[in-house]
């Protein structure tokens, strides 16, 4: 019989140590490349229930909703998925105010409303034009 280890983990923001799972902690090794103490407090701060922390979550979870949109709309062509993904991070993390693509017929607009939600605009422009 295996004794189980208990695992601590620190918050990022205040400090305040947790107990973590050691299976979370071998996936955020796994998807983020931390390692030992930074894996453990990485899982101890969506735990935690500061100010800056559930700030934090709620990002992430942002992040993540607008990243599930992007591979949606744009899983048939992987390298303008990687370059929205791209996109959505950098205006979510204030790196840039605005980014703008035009693919096709469609213009996409990347950024932050002042609620700190991720906002895409889609727009369809659809022009005839005749040259004789």
């Amino acid at each position: 019989m295996s004794e189980e280890k208990i695992l601590y983990g620190a918050c990022r923001f205040c400090g305040q140590t947790q107990t973590v799972n050691e299976d979370e902690v071998l996936d955020v090794i796994r998807q983020t490349g931390a390692e030992g103490e930074d894996a453990k407090n990485i899982v101890a701060t969506r735990y935690c229930t500061c100010e800056e922390a559930k700030a934090q979550a709620t990002h992430e979870m942002k992040l993540e909703a607008a990243g599930e949109w992007a591979r949606g709309v744009f899983e048939k062509d992987p390298e303008k998925l990687q370059c929205v993904l791209c996109a959505i991070k950098a205006t979510s993390e204030h790196h840039f105010g605005r980014i703008a693509i035009k693919s096709g017929k469609y213009n996409y607009t990347f950024d932050v409303d002042a609620a700190g939600d991720i906002r895409i605009k889609t727009k369809y422009t659809d022009t005839q034009e005749e040259t004789f």
